[in-house]
């Protein structure tokens, strides 16, 4: 073999490459939606007693979902969080 044909045999296309030549798929896949596994509640769990170090440990938000949710009460999420604890938990003395 001549120099030239080692060369031009080196940059033909080998049939490996001819026959594995990737083609892009445009086609969207199907995302299947995960299943989600209720979180399994005791029987005996004890009523949540909320202290002001458990509440100042929440954020804004969550002190706000929680007056919503537990207490029936709205509070303005604009004001302070130290303001926040303190009408959950004047709340939570009138109802004892």
């Amino acid at each position: 073999m001549s120099f030239l044909t080692k060369i031009i045999d080196f940059f033909r296309p080998t049939p490996s490459i001819i026959k594995f030549s990737a083609v892009p798929n445009y086609e969207p896949e199907e995302v299947k939606p995960e299943e989600v596994k209720p979180k399994k509640v005791k029987a005996t769990q004890k009523p949540v007693k909320h202290t002001k170090t458990s509440l100042m440990e929440l954020t804004k938000k969550q002190l706000v979902a929680l007056g919503n949710d537990e207490f029936n009460i709205q509070l303005d999420q604009r004001k302070t969080k130290a303001i926040l604890v303190k009408k959950l938990l004047g709340t939570l003395k009138k109802e004892r």
